[in-house]
């Protein structure tokens, strides 16, 4: 994304009726990003309420700028999501810039996250690209993230990809179905980098 999340966020108008409510959250949305780069067909599969899901999906719709992503040399449409976070002290940051600045994020902890379900619970939620599924491709995308004091995952990086929509498709669901049981240390819940292997196989 042309910008980054940061710049993105920058751009978000925080919605008076859920300012005036006090309600913060993060809303992901998702969509299409198309052969011309531009993004369509959006929707919200996690959303908050109060109006920030309308302008979560708005600021993606009107601020959003992409370079296509490619198959076989050729400009494709891929499916994407991203996570738009609202906090009530007007300093819109991106997950990751509130993870490194406002805290530490831990790598080496007296007790690492536990992924509920399993990785194998996880699996059974990956939906496999169609571009990827015609064009016979396979293999494992390794995502590394953030599992902050709640279980939840962000701020997510392909640390060994494969393409064909693979990439996007491994970070959507360890963003969007992935929940943990937070990493500890002494004591308190704390947020942990870490990774985990998506595997695609076609059957």
């Amino acid at each position: 994304m042309i910008g980054g999340i940061g710049g993105l966020q920058a751009k978000v108008k925080y919605p008076e009726i859920a300012r005036k409510a006090g309600v913060e959250g993060r809303v992901i949305v998702q969509f299409i990003v198309d052969e011309n780069g531009n993004v369509r067909d959006t929707e919200v599969p996690r959303g908050v309420g109060a109006g920030l899901d309308e302008e979560a999906t708005r600021v993606i719709s009107e601020h959003a700028e992409f370079i296509p992503g490619r198959q076989d040399g050729k400009p494709v449409a891929v499916r994407l999501s991203i996570p738009i976070a609202f906090r009530l002290d007007d300093e819109f940051e991106s997950l990751s810039e509130q993870s490194s600045e406002k805290q530490n994020v831990y790598e080496i902890v007296e007790q690492r996250p536990e992924l509920i379900g399993g990785i194998g619970g996880l699996q059974s939620k990956v939906k496999y690209p169609e571009i990827a599924r015609k064009a016979n491709v396979e293999g494992r995308v390794i995502v590394q993230f953030i599992v902050d004091e709640n279980g939840n995952a962000h701020d997510t990086e392909i640390l060994r990809g494969v393409g064909a929509g693979l990439d996007e498709e491994a970070a959507r669901v360890i963003m969007e179905e992935a929940k943990f049981i937070p990493g500890r240390q002494r004591g308190r819940a704390i947020p942990v980098r870490m990774s985990l292997p998506i595997v695609f196989k076609l059957r």
